[in-house]
This record gives structure tokens, C-alpha cells and sequence, in this order.
């Protein structure tokens, strides 16, 4: 290849051309990308530092594990060699020195590596790479070689951005200092043998005191080829299809195709013919040829004709036998009516498809169908509903017909679909149900665990609801309920161990069991066909009497609004009015609303609190008014049973209240240690 240095003189002659030249390069992104290993600089394995040391050194080695090589030298008896690092993202030629330009000698150094490919005739390649020198920086001083790139094959080097002609080196600012800097090599027919390499150099020659560089970084490198003078090999459509657009109006968005060689790359000055319906529906383009750019693109404009309908229109290229196809719609005007055609009413389980697509017609005021209009479907935000397989837009087509394909979401009932034209206020209503899925789970929904006195009635039924895999209620399934047939157990009305009952409308059933005559604690479960796990209900047949209980302390007292009550709410709970019976689940519970007191056990806070005696039978909590005054009653008893033990009438005073009420507030009461 002939190379020649661009004297200084022109330099800045070919500045503009240079800046328009990286312009167009920049446009053929299609070319082949060549693999250039670790050209960010990123692998830390690579990080290291070569070079640097004693005046006159010079040596070559790999950075870190490679690919990247450092070569340097340095001038015996006067410069040491500059040091090559590689880390945080970059490759850095540091300490770069040399006497001003009646001394001509300088340090050099560059990074290097082989890409393990030929280098291939006929080809047109682009180096690149970012380049920052910390200073501004232009094509003299890329000239002069302070910072540079170049290309070899073998040991042997093709070009550099230094000895290259004008127009195959360019030089861009990116930000602050860093720069784009791109070097082109188009080869000819016969190439020299050896392996594709690059070079990143930092080695001055013109060494004036301005132009002098100490250090400079590069990054992000690439590399990427494509064939010269590439010939058409395929031909296809890159915007404007499908599209559609009023009759007589322009279609919104111009036909382009794209020309492409064997390779893939873009074919520039190419030759394409369009080809447009002769009849019927059809357009007007603003040419029947167009040359393709840059990019391999070529492009017309089209208005509609005043037919309406589908169409194609075709566009080829001389050598590619199968032309680009650009499918448009003429449509017949604006939309007056939205109807729906099928699709309502119909059903489905839920978590699965509705079987009839819902589909829509639209029209306008002429009842004519008009094609390409977008229709959205709208589903209910929130509770039943549907989503729609690739998405809730559909555009009409030449009949003027969308349609969605719905899939029931997992909660069952009825609700309301719509869809309507974009612009336009007619709209289409489709009427769906999600029917429940097949019953999957039986759940314990009420009377475990509970305890009851030998052969008399537990207090709370044993309650069951049956639901499918996503919770919605089964109604009309048989469960059946099973006690122990030995031992301990229970009856089912009128005097049976196993019972059937059906689930109502919200999947519940329940049954009331009683106590046999045998103390101790089982397990009744609830079952139904064709569902492996059974809801199971813990329940205690005891042989002594039910608990009894007073209350102890805390009864008749008053307090301000928003205060503590001074003494504790105290309950004793025996078996026969004597026995102490520890281990008893107890409520306390204070009223909803109006007068009331929160209550508290230590843990647990609110107008209601679970908690258990102790070894004598005793437990409290503790209460503070509201801010209503008024009298009210807290109840104690047995969890789950319903019956009361003991009531508390407690006073909530109003602010002054309480001195009328009290006197002078004499010595105040004594309250249990509990």
C-alpha cells in the first residue's frame, strides 16, 4: 500500500474532511465486528505494568496473562523507556520524554496484540479506539505520532494513523479530553501472509514543546470489517410495514428496505425499483426508484389512493431474486361503531382459556369495516377477571375485525369486558364468568381445638371450607366427617361416627358433635373425595365438670377517661368451687365500641385477651378507660366456649366527674397481689 505524510502546511486543509469522513464511517454500523480480546481493558488478569527502569532499556512482554504485549525502549545514555500499565479500565503509555527538535530522539513505546486471523484482500477495515492524553488534542499532533493506532500483519506494519493518507484517519471529541480516534485500511486484491494485528502507540517525532506528550491512555477498542465494493445479495423491508392509512391521505411513515451483501453489511448506491398494485387499493409513491445511502437504506413516501383495502407493495434490487414486500391498508375513515361478534356470554374455569376468541367489528358512519385501527380491551383492575394472550391492543384488519384470545384469571365470578377504538368513544361489552376449579382444599374453618364434659355437646360446631387450588369456595362437594371408632370419640346427630354434609355456596359445612362417654383427647377429620390431605379437628372429652369461675378483684370500679383502673380484673377458675384448675384457656372481653377499656395481659393488648391460669387456678389482666365516660361490663370465661365466668362493672369518669361521685377520694382500695 502507498502511504504518504500529509505535509504540515495542509493539515489543516483536510481538518473538514477528515471530520465529514468520520461522519460516514460512523454510519456503517452493520460491518462484521472483528473480536478484539479484552479491548476494554476490563479483565483484571491483564492489569499490570511493563517497562519504566534504567536509561536506554527497551524489552517487550506480556501484561499480566496477556493478550495485550508491551514493547519500549528507551535512548541509551539519555531517555529511560516509558512504562505500560493496564488497569481501571484503560492502557496507559506513562513517562514519555524526548529532547526538543534539534535533538530528534525521543522514548517510545506501544501495546500490541495478534488477533490469530488473516488479514483478507478485498476488504475494508476500521480500527478504534478512545484516546486521552489529558490535554486537548487534534491531527497534527496525531500526525506527529505523540499518540496513535496502527494495523499490522505478522511483525510487518500496514498502517499506522501517523504515515496513513488524509482521509483514512479521523479524530472526534467524546468529552473533557478523551477523543474517538478511527483509522480505515481498505486492502487490495493480494495481501501479505500472517495474522490481523494492532498497535496502540505513544511515540513522539515532531517533538515541539507544545505538541509533546508525557502520557497517553487508550480504551474501548474495536475493530471491524466488510467488503469492498460489496454486491447485493438480499433485499428487505427496515419501516413502514404494516401500516395503514385514511384514503387519500399519507401513509405516516416512509417505505424503507435496507440492502444488504452476503455478509450482512450494507450495499451504498444501489439501485431499488418499487412496484405498486395497478388496480384497487392502492398508492401514490413519491418515486418508483431510490438509491440506497450509506447504510444500504432506501426509502419513498406513499399516499393512499382513494380505495379502501389491503395491500402490497413490492421493492427489488437488481441481483436478489426475491423483492421486499410492504403489506399496507388503505382505510375507509374515521370510526363510528364498535360491536362485538362473538365471544359473549361464555365462561371458563378459572387459570384457563376462554374457548371463543372475543372479537369485535368496526365500522364507520357508512357501515364500511375499517382495517388498521388499534382496539384496546379493558379488564376489571381488581377481583374476577382476564388477561389476553400477547397483550390487550389488536388492530383491525382489512375487515375491520380484532380479536383477543382471554384467559380467565384465578378468582371465580362475573364481570364486564370492553373494548374500544382509540379516538373514539363507541365501545363493545363482552359478559364473562370465571367458574370455580375443581374442589383441591378442605380446611378446618372453625371448632378446633375445644374440650367438652364426657357424653354432652361441644360448645362450637366443627366447621369445614372447601376450596379449589386458587381459594374460591366449592359449593355442592360432600364431606365427610369421621370420629374415632374406639376410644375416645365423639357422635355425630343422631348417634353416628361418621357424617356426610354438603358445602353450601361459600364451600362451608359444619356439623355439632357430642361427647362419648370415654375421657381423653382424638381427632375427627373432614374429608372428600379425591383430595389427599383431610382438615382435622383437635377436640378433649374431660371427665371432670366444667370449669367454674369468680371473679376476685377488679369489680365496681372507676376510673377518669384515659386512665388506669387501680386494681387488676382477677379471676379464679375451679373445677367444683374449690379445686383450683390451672392451664385454663381464658377470654377477657371488654365492649367494641362506646365506653370501654383496653385491656392487657403484659403481651397482648385490646378489647379482647386471651391468657391462663396458673397452678391456683388464677389469672388477670389489666384495664385502662377510653376517653368516653359511661359504665360498661367485661366478661371472662373459657376461650371458645361463649359462656361468662365472671363480669366486671367498671366506670369511665368524665373529666371532674369523679370527685362528685367519690367525695374526697378516701383511701384507696386494696387490690389482690396477682
Amino acid at each position: 500500500m502507498n502511504v504518504f505524510r500529509l505535509p504540515l502546511r495542509l493539515r489543516a486543509v483536510f481538518q473538514a474532511l477528515l471530520a465529514a469522513a468520520s461522519l460516514l464511517l460512523g454510519t456503517s454500523c452493520l460491518a462484521a465486528p472483528i473480536p478484539v480480546p479484552n479491548g476494554d481493558f476490563s479483565n483484571p488478569a491483564n492489569n499490570g505494568t511493563v517497562g519504566g527502569g534504567v536509561i536506554g532499556g527497551s524489552g517487550s512482554a506480556a501484561i499480566g496473562s496477556g493478550p495485550w504485549h508491551g514493547t519500549y525502549a528507551g535512548i541509551a545514555g539519555l531517555l529511560a523507556p516509558p512504562s505500560l500499565s493496564i488497569g481501571s479500565g484503560r492502557a496507559t503509555i506513562g513517562g514519555l520524554a524526548g529532547v526538543n527538535v534539534l535533538g530528534i530522539v525521543s522514548n517510545s513505546g506501544y501495546f500490541s496484540q495478534d488477533f490469530g486471523i488473516p488479514l483478507v484482500a478485498n476488504r475494508h477495515y476500521v480500527l478504534q479506539a478512545n484516546v486521552d492524553a489529558g490535554v486537548p488534542l487534534d491531527l497534527g499532533i496525531i500526525n506527529d505520532g505523540n499518540a496513535g493506532l496502527g494495523l499490522t500483519v505478522g511483525s510487518t506494519s500496514l498502517i499506522t494513523t501517523f504515515d496513513a493518507i488524509p482521509n483514512s484517519v479521523s479524530l472526534s471529541l467524546l468529552s473533557g479530553t478523551t477523543y474517538r480516534l478511527v483509522l480505515t485500511l481498505d486492502t487490495g486484491p493480494v495481501v501479505g501472509a500472517g495474522n490481523l494485528g494492532v498497535r496502540l502507540f505513544g511515540r513522539p517525532q515532531g517533538l515541539v514543546t507544545a505538541n509533546l506528550l508525557t502520557s497517553v491512555s487508550y480504551s474501548n477498542v474495536s475493530l471491524t470489517s466488510s467488503v469492498l465494493n460489496p454486491l447485493a445479495a438480499s433485499i428487505g423491508p427496515a419501516g413502514g410495514t404494516p401500516q395503514g392509512a385514511t384514503i387519500n391521505s399519507a401513509f405516516a411513515a416512509p417505505l424503507t428496505v435496507a440492502v444488504l451483501d452476503n455478509e450482512g453489511d450494507p450495499v451504498a448506491n444501489a439501485t431499488v425499483t418499487f412496484n405498486t398494485p395497478q388496480f384497487n387499493a392502492s398508492a401514490q409513491l413519491s418515486a418508483t426508484t431510490a438509491h440506497t445511502d450509506a447504510i444500504g437504506h432506501a426509502q419513498v413516501t406513499a399516499v393512499a389512493n382513494a380505495v379502501a383495502g389491503g395491500y402490497m407493495i413490492g421493492a427489488s434490487v437488481a441481483g436478489v431474486p426475491t423483492p421486499a414486500g410492504f403489506n399496507l391498508t388503505n382505510l375507509a375513515g374515521v370510526a363510528n361503531s364498535v360491536a362485538s361478534t362473538l365471544g359473549t356470554p361464555q365462561t371458563a374455569s378459572v387459570n384457563s382459556p376462554f374457548l371463543v376468541p372475543l372479537t369485535v367489528l368496526v365500522v364507520d358512519a357508512g357501515s364500511h369495516p375499517l382495517g388498521g385501527l388499534s382496539v384496546t380491551f379493558v379488564t376489571p383492575a381488581s377481583g374476577p377477571s382476564a388477561s389476553f394472550v400477547g397483550g390487550a391492543s389488536v388492530t383491525t384488519n382489512i375487515a375491520g375485525v380484532a380479536q383477543v384470545n382471554a384467559i380467565a384469571n384465578t378468582m371465580a365470578g362475573g364481570y364486564a369486558v370492553t373494548a374500544h377504538v382509540n379516538g373514539s368513544g363507541a365501545t363493545a361489552t363482552f359478559n364473562l364468568t370465571n367458574t370455580g376449579g375443581p374442589a383441591s382444599l378442605v380446611l378446618p374453618a372453625s371448632g378446633t381445638p375445644q374440650s367438652a364434659m364426657v357424653s354432652t355437646p361441644f360448645g362450637a360446631p366443627l366447621g369445614v371450607r372447601v376450596t379449589d387450588a386458587y381459594g374460591n369456595p366449592s359449593s355442592g362437594v360432600s364431606v365427610l366427617f369421621t370420629a374415632p371408632a374406639i376410644g375416645p370419640g365423639a357422635t355425630f346427630p343422631p348417634v353416628l361416627i361418621t357424617t356426610t354434609v354438603i358445602t353450601d355456596a361459600q364451600g362451608a359445612a359444619d356439623v355439632t358433635a357430642t361427647a362419648n362417654g370415654l375421657a381423653g383427647s382424638y381427632q375427627i377429620t373432614a374429608t372428600s373425595a379425591g383430595l389427599l390431605t383431610p382438615a382435622v379437628f383437635n377436640l378433649t372429652n374431660t371427665a371432670t365438670a366444667p370449669p367454674q369461675g369468680s371473679g376476685t378483684s377488679g369489680n365496681g370500679q372507676g376510673a377518669n377517661v384515659n386512665a388506669a383502673f387501680q386494681c387488676r380484673l382477677q379471676l379464679k377458675v375451679t373445677s367444683n368451687g374449690t379445686t383450683p384448675m390451672p392451664g385454663v384457656s381464658i377470654d377477657f372481653v371488654a365492649p367494641a365500641s362506646g365506653p370501654t377499656a383496653v385491656l392487657s395481659n403484659g403481651v397482648n393488648s385490646g378489647n379482647s385477651v386471651t391468657t391462663t391460669t396458673d397452678a391456683n387456678g388464677l389469672t388477670s389482666v389489666t384495664a385502662t378507660a377510653n376517653n368516653l365516660a359511661g359504665t360498661y361490663a367485661i366478661a371472662a370465661g373459657v376461650s371458645g366456649s361463649g359462656n361468662a365466668l365472671a363480669t366486671y362493672q367498671l366506670t369511665n369518669f368524665a373529666a371532674g366527674e369523679r370527685l362528685f361521685a367519690d367525695g374526697f377520694e378516701g383511701t384507696p382500695a386494696l387490690c389482690p397481689a396477682h
